[in-house]
């Protein structure tokens, strides 16, 4: 695999997500996403690498979704994934690997603009 392309699937795998936080009658956040900001190597939003799913559930609220381990976000387009050594957040994905519909509805981007679909040539100039 050409290490551009590298780049541009750990930038989809590794987001970072400004959300409006607002409480709901029963005082569990409720989110909705404005905008994303993609950070390699930090996590989305309020979600970082390295945190337990409880503080993954206190930062989100409760997942739509618990298929396994894993806690899907239907609503934010995200799942976070945790490790199997510690349990402790280790990947989080946007999208799907179809590049269906749910790629369309992420509008996360890195500092740099790079995004879902972002091209070759966009990447390279980004991150060289």
């Amino acid at each position: 695999m050409n290490t551009p392309f590298k780049h541009l699937t750990l930038v989809c795998s590794i987001v970072t997500a400004p959300l409006l936080v607002s409480c709901s009658h029963g005082g569990a956040p409720v989110l909705t996403v404005t905008s994303m900001e993609i950070a390699p190597g930090v996590g989305v939003g309020p979600i970082k690498f390295g945190m337990t799913l409880d503080e993954v559930k206190r930062a989100l609220g409760e997942p739509d979704r618990t298929p396994g381990k894993p806690l899907q976000y239907l609503s934010l387009d995200l799942a976070v994934i945790p490790n199997h050594s510690d349990g402790k957040v280790g990947a989080i994905m946007m999208g799907d690997t179809g590049g269906g519909q749910l790629v369309e509805r992420f509008k996360g981007a890195t500092k740099e603009g790079i995004k879902m679909k972002s091209t070759r040539q966009e990447i390279v100039a980004a991150y060289g």
